[in-house]
């Protein structure tokens, strides 16, 4: 990619954050969180509710459903515990185990897995520096997990797994559209560069 049309690039992802941050003021994390009694028992506040889990995942299950596509997603409180989790029917280990990983990444990272697998993609020299980290907390540099936010608060992460990634359609895309349609506006996706 020539130097003008990565700084178009930029400029354009830049744009689409702060107009994505705009949009996220406008929500209300109450509706979205653990209640206050709940939170005095976690001893934690900002922590995804099993109902918005539920509902994220379900929406993701049912888009991957209609395209005939098995997927296994995983719902991850902020501190990286399973809040909820789906397994379609015929899905492999693999395919279930990546859904974790990429769910966990998002949490450690506190962003996209498929941005931090472009950087990785982009500078091998970054890959080397990061195996180790990688290998030590089973981080999984993959499209298909991400932060879920609300009003600038990360409330958990979503990890996706088990459909093959293109531009049009991806686990990361599923996830995405999930969040959009039980949440609200979510940040610009990572571009897609295989």
């Amino acid at each position: 990619m020539n130097e003008q049309v990565k700084s178009w690039h930029l400029a354009l992802v830049a744009v689409g954050l702060a107009l994505s941050a705009g949009s996220l003021a406008a929500q209300d994390i109450e509706e979205f969180v653990i209640s206050a009694e709940a939170a005095k028992s976690a001893k934690t506040r900002d922590e995804i509710s099993l109902d918005t889990a539920r509902r994220i995942a379900d929406h993701c299950f049912q888009q991957a459903a209609e395209r005939n596509l098995g997927t296994s997603i995983f719902v991850l409180s902020p501190s990286g515990h399973i809040v909820y989790a789906l397994r379609a029917d015929g899905q492999t280990p693999i395919a279930t185990e990546t859904a974790l990983l990429k769910a966990k990444t998002a949490v450690f990272m506190r962003g996209s897995t498929h941005a931090q697998m472009n950087r990785v993609m982009q500078d091998p020299a970054r890959d080397r520096r990061l195996r180790p980290l990688q290998a030590e907390f089973d981080l999984f540099w993959n499209s298909g997990g991400l932060p879920i936010v609300v009003d600038g608060v990360m409330i958990g992460a979503i990890g996706v797994g088990g459909m093959a990634p293109s531009a049009e359609w991806s686990d990361e895309i599923c996830a995405n559209n999930a969040l959009t349609d039980v949440i609200g506006p979510q940040p610009p996706l990572a571009p897609f560069l295989q």
